[in-house]
């Protein structure tokens, strides 16, 4: 995202260009260094039987992981809003250039690469449902100060807000399914949470252009105000699930 927004700069066709050309150079890689192996015919069986779209469905009825399920698409669905809406809003309303956005999306993921060690440290000492409720509210805090921002600066400090929000959720609802998903059953739970991530960005990119076609008009913040307000209901979510897990299942180990 960095990248594409200083290319985007000089030229649209450029970006898309090395873009393309990326795409080609994995497919080339994948197709020289990764040999398939045809599973024996149990081993397709059993890889048939558990990518199976009603089976996921069917673990939604574990009414633990449905809440948290609809809790990772609200997830996906703020989170979004970030390359799409705000690479709209900020060039629009905040009167950022393009490279000033790509310095934006790269100091996102510059916090995320020195902070997701230490933030590992720190979630270990408290429960999964603890640090995404403390994400959460921070992603929500980062956007709202996002949408009232003014200057680069400000637009820095909700950047950060939102990318440390990031390093805690995202791997606590990844260790919080992990850890109620039966054994067997894993393959499920996880591809049904993939389905409720994609669901929820795929929502979100749609509702940027939604929001900034009608809302913003009305007043640049209050989109952000939204989703803001969708972050800390996020947060309640977790919050009020707090006592739904065992101390195992909510990442406290007992020594």
């Amino acid at each position: 995202a960095a990248t594409g927004g200083f290319m985007a700069g000089y030229s649209f066709a450029l970006a898309f260009a090395i873009t393309g050309m990326f795409y080609l150079l994995t497919l080339l890689l994948v197709l020289i260094k990764i040999q398939d192996i045809p599973p024996t015919p149990e081993g397709e069986a059993e890889i048939r039987a558990k990518v199976s779209f009603k089976d996921m469905l069917i673990s939604l009825k574990e009414a633990r992981f449905a809440k948290i399920c609809f809790l990772v698409f609200l997830i996906a669905f703020v989170s979004a809003q970030l390359i799409t809406g705000f690479s709209l809003h900020g060039i629009k309303y905040m009167g950022f250039a393009q490279y000033q956005i790509g310095w934006l999306f790269a100091l996102d993921g510059l916090v995320v690469v020195l902070l997701q060690y230490h933030a590992a440290k720190i979630m270990n000492r408290h429960k999964l449902t603890t640090s995404l409720v403390a994400g959460s509210v921070l992603y929500g805090l980062g956007y709202i100060i996002l949408g009232r921002a003014q200057s680069f600066v400000t637009a820095v400090v909700a950047i950060v807000l939102s990318s440390i929000g990031q390093t805690a959720v995202s791997p606590g609802q990844n260790s919080l399914i992990a850890n109620i998903a039966p054994g067997k059953n894993r393959g499920r739970f996880l591809g049904m949470q993939a389905m409720a991530i994609q669901a929820g960005a795929g929502l979100g990119m749609v509702s940027a252009g939604v929001f900034m076609e009608y809302l913003s008009p009305v007043s640049p913040a209050l989109p952000w105000l939204i989703i803001g307000l969708i972050c800390f209901l996020t947060a309640l979510g977790f919050y009020r699930m707090r006592n739904d897990f065992t101390d195992e299942e909510n990442g406290i180990v007992k020594s």
